[in-house]
C-alpha cells in the first residue's frame, strides 16, 4: 500500500508532540522550566540596548540625570502596587545600643543617598507582614493560651531521656519545630500586637488576644474548606495552590492531591486549634471528615505510585503538575526530576498521616470519624515504608530527606492512642507488630551517615512512647505487648558498642529494649489512685479508704512482679536453649540494669535486677536443674556466674559506700521503729531529686510506690508477729514494747504518706533548690534506701554461692568464682580477712588447675592482700604451668617492694633466687632482672644521698644473707648469679659492668662494717649470732667470686679478730675468707704476711679439724706470696716427727697403740699438710721423706698403717676420715688397690660409723669436683639453655676427675642404697643426701635409685619421708617415664622396709600410696596412668593367691594394699569401680578356694588357710567401707563394661575419705578374730549357702 506522504505507514510521529511523546525532555528543556511556562502568565519586556551585566559607563552613572525620578510613597501608591516586605525570622535588635551609634545610611552609594533624600520614603507597619512562623503561638512567647497558663498536660517519659529539667507540657505535645513548613502563608491576625489581656467572661479562661486569634484560626480553616469543598465534586480543583494534578499516562487519568502548601496551612491551623479546647465544638464533624477524606486520598495516591516503584523497580510514568513553588523544587541535593517528584509525594503522604492522627485528638466521639480506613490506610503506608527500609538498598541522601518526614508522621501516634476511647485488638496487634522491629533495629545497621541515624533515633523514641501508651491503655494486653518485644531479643547488639546504644545521661548508655520495658513498667503504681482517693477525702482518710489503697497497691505490685518474672523467665529460657548463641542477650539486659541501678531516676531497675539475680542463683540449686539442659549446665552456670559477678560487685560497692552505722533494711526498721523518721527523710530527698531531674512523672511515682511497699511489708511483718504473740504462751515483755511501737508507727507513717500527696509537706525543697542538690549526697541517701529493697538482701546468698562454686568439680566454674571474688576484693580488700573467704582461698592454692591457680593469684594481688598470703602464694612458685610461675614471680616482686618486714623480704628473695633454675628462660630472665634492679641498681640510684644509700645497703645485705642461708639451693644459685651473670663481662655493656662493680664494692664495704660491728659487741643473743653467721657466709661467697671485692683494707680490718682467742665459728669463716682472698690479692705487705703466717702456724695445734682445712691452704698461700717455704716446711717436719713414734707402734704392735688425743690431732695436721702443701726439692726439704716421695703419698701410707683391723676403732675412724679427705684432694689415690680394698672392707663390715665417714667424704668430694667443673665450664644447662650467659673460661681443660666420680658411684652404689634403707634415721639421711647428689650430677642412671627412693617415702620418720618425696618429685619432673616404670619395684621394696620399721603394725602406714599418688598421679595426665599401674600390681599380687597357697608374705602385701587403697583419691565412679571390681573378683575366688579346702579336709586350719581367710575378709570389708563412703550400691558394681562409659562422667567428692582408722581397725579386728581355733567352722557356717 502506497503512502500519501512520507512516513504515513511508519512509527514516525505525525506531529512534533507525537514525536517526542515517549522521549524525555530533560535534555531539551528542563522540567521546572516547562511547568513554569505552563503556569506563568505571558510577560512582555522591552529589549535592552546593552547587556545588563556590562559595566555601566560614566554617562550611565550621571547622578544629575535622575533628579526627576520619583520612587513614590505608600500613600501615593495603590494597594496592588505597594511593595510588601516580609519580616526576617529570628531578627535580633540591640535594644541597649546608644542613640546615634548606628548609621543606617552608612555604606550606601551616592546614587542611593540621592534617591533617599529626594523621596524620603517611609515604611509603616502595614508594609511589613509577619510570617506564619512568627505568628505561631507555640513559638512566640508573647502569645499564650490563658493567663493562668493552663496548658494541655501530656506525659512523655522518653523525650528528654536524660531526665533533665521538665519542659512545658505544650512543648511536649506539639513540637514547635515543623520540618514540613516550607513557607507559611500570612494569617494577618488582628490584635497580634495587643499586649493587654483581660477575660471575656467570668466562666472562661480565654483572653481577648487568644479569643481573637482563635477566631482567626477558624476563619482561615473555613477559607481552606471552601476550596476543599464538601466533596470531590464541589472542590475547587482549578486552584493550583491547594490542589496538585497528577496525570497517570498508563491509565490516562488525572488524580488530585492536596499540595504541600495546603497541608502546611492545615497542619498549622489544626495544631493551633488543638491548644484552645474551648473552640473545638465550633468545628463540625463534616468538615473534619472532609479533611480526613482528602488526607486519606493523598495517602492512597502516594501508595499507588510509590509502592509499586519500590518493590517492582518500575519507572514512574506520570507527569506531575504543580503550582510554581520554588520551595518545592529548590533542593539542590536531588539529582533528577523523578527524585524531586518522589520526595514531594512522600512529603505529601507523611504530612497527611500526621494530620490524620492530629485530627483524632479533638476527642470527637462520632462514628463518622471512626471509620477503619482512616486508621488502616495510614498504618499500611507506614508499614510498607518500614518494610522498604529493611528490604531495599536506599541511598543515604534520599534517607536524609525521608526519615525526618517519617519521624514527624509518627509523632502524634502516642497521644492518639492515649486519647482514643477504644482500641480494638486488630489495631493493637498491628501497632505492636509494626513497631517492634523498628525499636530493636539499630540505626547503624541501616544508615551510614549521621543525619538519618539521628532521625531514626528520634523515631525509636516515638515508638517507645507508642508502646507505653498501648501498655497503659490496654491492661489486659500487657502480656502480649511484652512477649512481642521479647520475641525480638535476638536483634539486640551482639557487640555492645556505644553507637548502638541510646544515651540517657552523661556517659550512660543502654539499649532501647530496656528503656521501653522500664518505661512501660513504671506505670504500674498506685500513686494516681492514692492521690485521687486522698483528694476525694480531704477531711479524713478513714480506715476503709486506707484499706482500699493498700489492696490496690498490692494488686499493682503483684501484677508488676508477674510481668517482671515473665521477662526474666523468657530471657533465661533463651539462654537455656542455646547458651553460646544467646549469651549476648542476657549480657545486654543485665548490663543495662547494672548501669541504671545506682541512678535514683530509674528505681525500677532494682526490681528487674533482683528478679534476674534471684533466678540465676536458683540455677545452682541441684533440685532446679533441667534434665533437658543437663549437658549445658556447666556452660550456663559459668555464664550466670560471670553476670552475677558484675551484679554482686555492684551490690558490694553499694554496701561499702553506705554508713555501716545506718541500716535501713527491713529487719532494722522493724526492730528500731525510731529509724522510720530518718528513713522517711531520705525517701523525700530522693523523691524530690527524681522529680527535679526527671522529665517523666512515672519514675517519681514509681519510687513513691516502692517506699509505700516498704511500709506495707513492715506492716505485714508486724501482723505476723502479733499472731505469733497471741499464739505463744511465753512471756515476751521485751518484745511486746517493740511490737506495739511498730504497730503504732506504721499505720501513721503510711497514712501520712497518702495525705501528703495533697500538701506542701510532700516537697521538702523548692525546685530551684532541688536542682542544686549535691548528687553525691543523694547517692548516699539512695544507697541507704536500697537496703530496704530486695536486691541487697541477695548479697549474702551470692557470696555463699561463689564460695561454694570454688569447690565445684569444673575448673571453669572455680576460675569464674575466683574472678568474682577478685572484683569484690578490688572494692574492699578487707573481705579477704573474713574467716570463710580466707580459708577458702588458702584451700584453692592447692587446686590442680592452672587456670584456677592463676585466678587465685589475681585475687590475692589486689591491694595489700599479697602481704597476707605471701606464703600461700609461693606454694605454687614451682608449678607446672609457666603462666602460674610467671604470675607468682610477678607477685613476689610486688611483695618485696611493698613489705617492710625483713623476714618477708628474705622469704620472697629466696623464692626469686630459686626461679633462676626454672626450665623456662623467660622466667629465669625475669628473676635475674628482678634481683639486678633491687640489689644492684638500687645501690647506684641512691649514690648522691649517702645516708639513704647506707640504709639501702644494710637492707640488701640482710636480705641476701638471710636468703642464701635458707637452703643449699639458694646458696648455690646465688653463687651462680654472682659469678655467671653479674660478673660475666660478655653479657653486660661497659657502663653496666662498671655499675655492677661499683655497687658490689659498696655492698662489700657495708658488709665488712656490719661484721666488725657485730663482733665488737657482746653477742649472747642467738638471733644476733645467727645474723653474724649469715653475713660471714655471704662475705665468704664474695671472697670466693671470680673477681676480687675484698680489698687490702678489708683484710686489715678483719685481721685483729683472727688473732683473738674466740673459739667460735667466727675463726673458721675468717680463715676461709682470708684463704679465698689471698689467692687473688697480690699487693699485701711482706710484714703483714709474715705476721699473718706466724699467727696461723702458731695456732695450728689448737685448731679444730674444720679450721685446719682452711688454715693449711692459707699458710701455703702466704708462703707462696712470700716465696719462703722454710717456716711451713719446718712445721710439717715437726708434725711428721711427732707422728713417727705412733707409726712405729702401729707397725710393730698395733694393738698397743694408745687412743691419744695428740695422735688424733697429728693425723688431722699431717693430712692437712699432705692435702694442701706441694713441697718439692726446689722449695723445701722435709724430714722422713725419700727424695722422690711426695707428702700426700707418704701420708697415705701412714693412714693405711692406722687402718689395720687391730687398731682401736676410734683411731681407725679418724684415719678412714682423713684418708677419704686425702683421696678427695688427690683423686689419683682412688686408683690405689690398697685404698679401694680398705673402702670395700669398711662398707661391707656394716660398721655404721665408718660407713658414714666414707659417704660423707664422697659427698664432699663430689661437691668440690662439681664446683670446680662449673667454674671451669660455666653454669650447666639446668641453669639456662641460653649459651650467651655461660662463662666460657678454661673450656679446653680436661676434667679427668669426672670418670673417678662415676667409677666410685658404680662401685659403691649398692652400699649407698643399702645404707639409705637402714632403720637408723641419721645413717639413712646421709645415704639419701648422697643419693640426691649422685642423681643431680648424673653419676648413674635414675633407674638404679628410684625404687629405693620410693621405698624410703614410706619411712616412719617425717624428715626422712619428706626428703625422699622431694627427691622423687625432682626426678619425676625430669624422668617421668623412668619413675613410672619403677613404681612396682619401689612398692615391692617398700613393704619389707616398712615392716622392718613398724613390725606387725606395718599396715597402719596407710598413706604410702596416697603420698605416691600426690606426686606421680596428681596431675590429670598422670592420674590414669598411676591408677592403672596400681591396679595391675594389685592384680599380680592377687593372682599368686589363686593357686591355693597364701604365705605370710602374700598376706602382708594384700593387707598393706587394702589399708592404702582406702586412702587413694578417685575422681570418677569408674576409677573407683575399677578397684572394687578387682577386689570383688579376688574375694570371690579366694573364698571359693578356702571353702573347697575346708570342706574337703577335716584337719585343723593351716597357716596358709588362716592367711587366706584374713585376706578374703579384709578385701570384703574394705570393699564395703569404700562403697558406703562414696555411696556406691551393689548393683552399680555389677554393671557391665559396656555401661561403664556413663560412670566416667560421674564425679566423686574430692574429700570423701572415711576415718583413717576405719580400714586399719577392720584389719586389726580380723587378724585377732582369725586367731581363734574355730575359725574354720565359723567361716564354713558364714558361707554355707555359697556354692
Amino acid at each position: 500500500m502506497t503512502s500519501s506522504y512520507p512516513g504515513e505507514n511508519s512509527d514516525i510521529g505525525k506531529t512534533l508532540v507525537e514525536g517526542i511523546d515517549n522521549q524525555p525532555l530533560t535534555y531539551l528543556v528542563p522540567k521546572e522550566c516547562l511547568t513554569k511556562l505552563i503556569n506563568d502568565p505571558l510577560k512582555v519586556s522591552i529589549p535592552l540596548a546593552t547587556d545588563v551585566f556590562e559595566n555601566p559607563t560614566k554617562e550611565d552613572l550621571n547622578i544629575e540625570s535622575y533628579d526627576d525620578l520619583k520612587l513614590g510613597t505608600a500613600d501615593e501608591l495603590n494597594l496592588e502596587e505597594r511593595i510588601i516586605y516580609r519580616r526576617p525570622r529570628n531578627i535580633q535588635m540591640n535594644e541597649n545600643a546608644a542613640e546615634g551609634q548606628f548609621d543606617m545610611y552608612d555604606g550606601l552609594s551616592p546614587l542611593a543617598l540621592k534617591f533617599l533624600k529626594q523621596n524620603e520614603p517611609t515604611l509603616t507597619s502595614e508594609d511589613i507582614q509577619y510570617s506564619d512562623y512568627d505568628n505561631d503561638p507555640v513559638s512566640t512567647n508573647n502569645v499564650c493560651i490563658s493567663e493562668t497558663n493552663d496548658d494541655l498536660h501530656v506525659s512523655d517519659p522518653i523525650n528528654g531521656l536524660a531526665r533533665g529539667k521538665k519542659r512545658n507540657a505544650s512543648q511536649l505535645e506539639h513540637d514547635e519545630s515543623n520540618e514540613y513548613v516550607d513557607s507559611y502563608q500570612s494569617l494577618d491576625l488582628a490584635g497580634h500586637e495587643t499586649s493587654n489581656r483581660f477575660k471575656i467572661a467570668n466562666n472562661t479562661n480565654v483572653s481577648v488576644t487568644q479569643a481573637t486569634i482563635s477566631k482567626q484560626y477558624l476563619k482561615e480553616l473555613h477559607s481552606i474548606l471552601k476550596i476543599l469543598g464538601k466533596d470531590e465534586e464541589s472542590s475547587l480543583k482549578d486552584n493550583t495552590e491547594y490542589w496538585l494534578n497528577i496525570l497517570h499516562q498508563d491509565s490516562n487519568t488525572n488524580t488530585y492531591a492536596l499540595t504541600i502548601k495546603c497541608l502546611t496551612k492545615i497542619s498549622l491551623l489544626i495544631k493551633n486549634i488543638l491548644k484552645v479546647q474551648q473552640i473545638w465544638d465550633k468545628i463540625s464533624i463534616k468538615n473534619l471528615q472532609r479533611i480526613l477524606d482528602c488526607l486519606i486520598s493523598n495517602i492512597e495516591i502516594a501508595d499507588k505510585i510509590l509502592i509499586p516503584d519500590i518493590y517492582k523497580e518500575n519507572t514512574l510514568k506520570s507527569s506531575i503538575q504543580s503550582e510554581p513553588s520554588s520551595d518545592v523544587y529548590s533542593d539542590p541535593d536531588l539529582e533528577s526530576q523523578s527524585n524531586l517528584d518522589m520526595n514531594m509525594l512522600k512529603k505529601i503522604a507523611y504530612m497527611s498521616i500526621s494530620l490524620v492522627f492530629n485530627i483524632f485528638l479533638f476527642d470527637k466521639n462520632d462514628k463518622r470519624l471512626s471509620l477503619e480506613r482512616y486508621v488502616s490506610i495510614p498504618l499500611e503506608f507506614l508499614q510498607a515504608t518500614l518494610d522498604r527500609f529493611k528490604i531495599c538498598d536506599i541511598d543515604d541522601d534520599e534517607l536524609i530527606v525521608e526519615i525526618p518526614m517519617l519521624q514527624q508522621s509518627l509523632e502524634p501516634l502516642p497521644l492518639y492512642i492515649e486519647k482514643r476511647p477504644f482500641l480494638d485488638e486488630g489495631l493493637l496487634s498491628k501497632l505492636v507488630y509494626m513497631f517492634a522491629d523498628v525499636l530493636m533495629k539499630n540505626e547503624t545497621e541501616l544508615f551510614t551517615k549521621w543525619q538519618p541515624r539521628h532521625e531514626w533515633e528520634l523515631i525509636k523514641k516515638t515508638v517507645t512512647n507508642i508502646y507505653i501508651s498501648l501498655f497503659v491503655k490496654i491492661p489486659n494486653q500487657r502480656d502480649f505487648i511484652i512477649e512481642e518485644l521479647l520475641n525480638h531479643l535476638d536483634q539486640l547488639p551482639i557487640k555492645r558498642l556505644q553507637k548502638k546504644l541510646r544515651r540517657i545521661e552523661k556517659n550512660v548508655f543502654i539499649t532501647d529494649f530496656t528503656i521501653t520495658i522500664i518505661s512501660m513498667l513504671e506505670n504500674l503504681n498506685s500513686y494516681d489512685f492514692s492521690h485521687k482517693t486522698s483528694s476525694d477525702n480531704d477531711d479524713n482518710l478513714d480506715e476503709e479508704n486506707l484499706k482500699l489503697i493498700t489492696n490496690y497497691s498490692s494488686e499493682q505490685s503483684k501484677s508488676l512482679q508477674s510481668i517482671i518474672f515473665q521477662i526474666t523467665d523468657i530471657i533465661l529460657a533463651k539462654m537455656l536453649d542455646n547458651p553460646y548463641k544467646n549469651k549476648y542477650i542476657l549480657e545486654n539486659y543485665s548490663t543495662d540494669l547494672i548501669t541504671l541501678l545506682p541512678l535514683p531516676q530509674w528505681p525500677i531497675a532494682e526490681d528487674l535486677l533482683s528478679s534476674l539475680t534471684k533466678q540465676m542463683i536458683l540455677e545452682f540449686n541441684p533440685s532446679q536443674h533441667n534434665t533437658k539442659n543437663k549437658a549445658n549446665s556447666t556452660i550456663i552456670q559459668g555464664i550466670y556466674l560471670q553476670i552475677l559477678g558484675e551484679i554482686g560487685s555492684l551490690m558490694f560497692k553499694i554496701k561499702t559506700k553506705t554508713d555501716s552505722k545506718l541500716s535501713y533494711n527491713l529487719t532494722s526498721l522493724y526492730n528500731y521503729p525510731e529509724n522510720l523518721t530518718a528513713y522517711s527523710k531520705s525517701f523525700k530527698k530522693c523523691l524530690n531529686y527524681i522529680e527535679a531531674g526527671s522529665n517523666s512523672d512515672f519514675s517519681m511515682k514509681y519510687f513513691w510506690q516502692k517506699y509505700a511497699n516498704v511500709l506495707l511489708k513492715l506492716g505485714e511483718i508486724s501482723n505476723e508477729d502479733n499472731i505469733n504473740q497471741e499464739n505463744s504462751s511465753l512471756d515476751l515483755n521485751s518484745n511486746n514494747h517493740e511490737i506495739s511501737s511498730i504497730n503504732k508507727k506504721l499505720p501513721t507513717s503510711f497514712k501520712k504518706l497518702i495525705e501528703e500527696l495533697e500538701t506542701d509537706d510532700f516537697i521538702l525543697m523548692k525546685p530551684d533548690a532541688q536542682i542544686k542538690t549535691d548528687s553525691s549526697e543523694i547517692e548516699q541517701e539512695y544507697f541507704l534506701m536500697l537496703q530496704s529493697f530486695e536486691l541487697l538482701n541477695l548479697y549474702e546468698p551470692y557470696l555463699k554461692l561463689i564460695i561454694s562454686a570454688l569447690d565445684k568439680d569444673k575448673i571453669k566454674l572455680r576460675s569464674i568464682a575466683l574472678k568474682n571474688l577478685s572484683m569484690l576484693t578490688t572494692i574492699d580488700e578487707s573481705i579477704l580477712a573474713t574467716p570463710l573467704v580466707k580459708s577458702t582461698i588458702q584451700q584453692r592454692f592447692n587446686d590442680s588447675s592452672a587456670l584456677v591457680k592463676d585466678s587465685i593469684l589475681d585475687l590475692v594481688s589486689i591491694g595489700k592482700a599479697p602481704l597476707y598470703f605471701y606464703k600461700s602464694i609461693n606454694q605454687n612458685f614451682n608449678d607446672d604451668s609457666i603462666m602460674v610461675r610467671k604470675h607468682v614471680l610477678k607477685l613476689n616482686e610486688q611483695i618485696y617492694d611493698e613489705t617492710s618486714d625483713l623476714n618477708v623480704k628474705i622469704f620472697i628473695a629466696s623464692k626469686i633466687i630459686q626461679k633462676m633454675e626454672d626450665e623456662d628462660d623467660v622466667v629465669i630472665e625475669s628473676a635475674r632482672n628482678a634481683l639486678f634492679s633491687r640489689w644492684i641498681q638500687k645501690v647506684n640510684t641512691t649514690e648522691n644521698i649517702p645516708e639513704i644509700q647506707l640504709q639501702e645497703c644494710n637492707v640488701i645485705i640482710d636480705v641476701i644473707a638471710g636468703a642464701i642461708a635458707t637452703n643449699e639451693k639458694c646458696l648455690e644459685l646465688f653463687d651462680w648469679f654472682l659469678n655467671f651473670y653479674l660478673l660475666n663481662e660478655e653479657i653486660h655493656p661497659v657502663n653496666e659492668q662498671n655499675l655492677i662493680t661499683k655497687s658490689l664494692n659498696r655492698l662489700t664495704d657495708t658488709l665488712v662494717q656490719q661484721i666488725t660491728q657485730l663482733q665488737s659487741n657482746d653477742l649472747d643473743d642467738s638471733i644476733l649470732l645467727a645474723d653474724r653467721s649469715n653475713k660471714l657466709n655471704l662475705l665468704t661467697i664474695f671472697s670466693d667470686s671470680i673477681s676480687p671485692f675484698i680489698t687490702r683494707d678489708h683484710i686489715i680490718a678483719l685481721y685483729p679478730y683472727i688473732v683473738g682467742e674466740d673459739r667460735s665459728t667466727f675463726q673458721y669463716y675468717l680463715l676461709l675468707i682470708f684463704n679465698n682472698t689471698l689467692k687473688k690479692l697480690q699487693n699485701l705487705r711482706v710484714n703483714f704476711l709474715f705476721d699473718l703466717e706466724t699467727t696461723v702456724l702458731s695456732r695450728l695445734p689448737r685448731m679444730t679439724a674444720q679450721e685446719i682445712d682452711q688454715a693449711m691452704p692459707l699458710a701455703w698461700n702466704i708462703a707462696t706470696q712470700r716465696r719462703d717455704y722454710s717456716r711451713i716446711a719446718k712445721a710439717c717436719s715437726s708434725c711428721l716427727g711427732h707422728l713417727s713414734p705412733y707409726i712405729n707402734i702401729g707397725t710393730k704392735t698395733p694393738k698397743s697403740l694408745p687412743i691419744d688425743g695428740k695422735l688424733q690431732r697429728l693425723l688431722y695436721l699431717g693430712t692437712g699438710f699432705a692435702r694442701f702443701c706441694e713441697f718439692n726439692p726446689e722449695t723445701a726439704t722435709l724430714s722422713y721423706l725419700q727424695k722422690n716421695d711426695s707428702i700426700y703419698e707418704y701420708m697415705a701410707k701412714c693412714l693405711l698403717v692406722f687402718l689395720q683391723e687391730s687398731i682401736p676403732l676410734a683411731i681407725r675412724k679418724i684415719s678412714i676420715k682423713n684418708l677419704t679427705k686425702l683421696c678427695s684432694s688427690h683423686p689419683r689415690l682412688f686408683n690405689s688397690k690398697h685404698i679401694l680394698k680398705i673402702f670395700d672392707s669398711e662398707l661391707k663390715n656394716k660398721q655404721a660409723e665408718h660407713q658414714l665417714v666414707i659417704l660423707e667424704g664422697f659427698y664432699d668430694f663430689f661437691l668440690v669436683e662439681e664446683k670446680n667443673s662449673i667454674r671451669q665450664t660455666g653454669v650447666n644447662t639446668i641453669y639456662s639453655s641460653n649459651t650467651t650467659i655461660k662463662r666460657q673460661t678454661n673450656t679446653n681443660k680436661q676434667l679427668i676427675h669426672d670418670g673417678i666420680c662415676s667409677s666410685l658411684v658404680s662401685r659403691y652404689l649398692p652400699s649407698i642404697l643399702e645404707i639409705s634403707l637402714l632403720e637408723d634415721f641419721q645413717s639413712s639421711l646421709i645415704g639419701l643426701k648422697l643419693l640426691k647428689l649422685i642423681l643431680r650430677y648424673g653419676y648413674t642412671t635414675p633407674t638404679n635409685c628410684i625404687p629405693t627412693i620410693i621405698a624410703i617415702t614410706g619411712s616412719t620418720n617425717d624428715h626422712i619421708q619428706k626428703f625422699a618425696l622431694e627427691i622423687l618429685e625432682d626426678e619425676f619432673e625430669k624422668y617421668e617415664t623412668i619413675v613410672s616404670n619403677n613404681i612396682s619395684k619401689g612398692i615391692n621394696l617398700a613393704i619389707p622396709y616398712i615392716k622392718k620399721q613398724m613390725g606387725k603394725n606395718y599396715f597402719e602406714n596407710s598413706n604410702f600410696l596416697r603420698n605416691l599418688q600426690h606426686i606421680l598421679g596428681n596431675h590429670k595426665k598422670h592420674y590414669n596412668s598411676f591408677l592403672k599401674r596400681i591396679v595391675k600390681l594389685f592384680n599380680s599380687f592377687l593372682n599368686e593367691l589363686y593357686s591355693g597357697e597364701c604365705s605370710t608374705v602374700n598376706e602382708e602385701i594384700i593387707l598393706f594394699f587394702c589399708s592404702n587403697v582406702s586412702k587413694l583419691k578417685f575422681n570418677t565412679q569408674y576409677d573407683l569401680l575399677t578397684i572394687l571390681k578387682e577386689m570383688g573378683y579376688a574375694s570371690e575366688q579366694i573364698r571359693s578356694i578356702i571353702l573347697d579346702q575346708l570342706r574337703s579336709s577335716s584337719e585343723a586350719v593351716t597357716l596358709n588357710i588362716r592367711n587366706a581367710i584374713i585376706v578374703q575378709m579384709s578385701l570384703e570389708n574394705v570393699m564395703d567401707l569404700l562403697s558406703k563412703c562414696y555411696g556406691i550400691k551393689e548393683d552399680v558394681i555389677l554393671i557391665s563394661y559396656g555401661e561403664e562409659s556413663e560412670m566416667k562422667e560421674r564425679q566423686l567428692p574430692e574429700n570423701c575419705w572415711f576415718n583413717d582408722k576405719d580400714a586399719i581397725n577392720t584389719i586389726k579386728g580380723l587378724m585377732n578374730f582369725c586367731k581363734k581355733t574355730d575359725i574354720g567352722d565359723y567361716y564354713c557356717n558364714k558361707y554355707k549357702y555359697v556354692d
